[in-house]
């Protein structure tokens, strides 16, 4: 999947500067499912950061948002 991976994160990445956040993720976690990447982890971090900025007043959603957050950082 190496080649494939890289792929697939240059799409995570194309869609995260398109402000599609979500679909940036479901990308991320795909390589994270198949293996560790410091690329998959930074833009599955970024896109987070990016929803919890963007978010409105749902505070159930940026408390998941935050939880998720302080998770990456304590894993990675």
């Amino acid at each position: 999947m190496a080649a494939g991976a890289d792929a697939i994160l240059e799409r995570a990445e194309q869609r995260l500067n398109q402000g599609e956040y979500l679909s940036c993720i479901r990308l991320a976690e795909i390589v994270l499912s198949e293996k560790e990447s410091e690329r998959a982890m930074d833009l599955f971090a970024r896109a987070h950061k990016a929803l919890l900025d963007d978010e409105n007043e749902n505070f159930w959603l940026k408390g998941w948002l935050q939880h998720q957050l302080n998770t990456i950082e304590t894993q990675y």
